[in-house]
């Protein structure tokens, strides 16, 4: 699925149905909010510790586990960009287009495989509000486990892109 985030989109429709109630957005927002926080926190923590005394083993699952981290981080970044662009947010920092606002407000340095990704792993919406899985739900899956980085993420999406369209999904 190819999204044209390089172009300004239409007025966006306000009709959502999956949106959660009022009250459940705020406390939803005000926790989201507050993890943000926390990550920023543990993450400056984590800065601050040295590795110095810790074993070969420990060092090797230290090293694992930033690996692992670091892939779920970036899954959750690709939520976020499809946050910004389902709502058109990214106009409210003056930039044209999503893809400007990606380079020029997030220093994004390979918009056009940010936004791929963002598009293919990424829950979207019909025009009637209706929620869609990912395109490649499985692969979204992979990355939201740390299981996969978004390098391999590319080489799906390569390779997926080679299928020939009169291919089916079963075959």
């Amino acid at each position: 699925m190819i999204m044209a985030f390089d172009k300004p989109p239409p007025t966006p429709s306000s009709l959502v149905l999956d949106a959660p109630p009022a009250a459940a957005h705020s406390d939803s927002v005000d926790e989201l909010v507050a993890a943000y926080g926390e990550l920023d926190a543990v993450l400056d923590r984590i800065a601050q510790l040295s590795a110095d005394r810790c074993t070969d083993a420990e060092v090797v699952a230290l090293a694992k586990a930033n690996e692992v981290a670091g892939r779920r981080i970036a899954s959750l970044g690709l939520r976020r960009l499809m946050d910004v662009a389902d709502r058109d947010a990214w106009r409210l920092t003056g930039a044209a287009t999503m893809r400007m606002f990606v380079a020029n407000h997030l220093g994004v340095p390979d918009v056009k495989r940010r936004l791929d990704h963002a598009a293919a792993l990424s829950e979207t919406y019909t025009i009637t509000g209706h929620k869609q899985p990912p395109e490649l739900s499985a692969t979204a899956d992979a990355l939201a486990e740390g299981a996969i980085a978004p390098e391999h993420v590319s080489v799906i999406l390569d390779f997926t892109d080679r299928i020939p369209t009169h291919v089916e999904v079963d075959d």
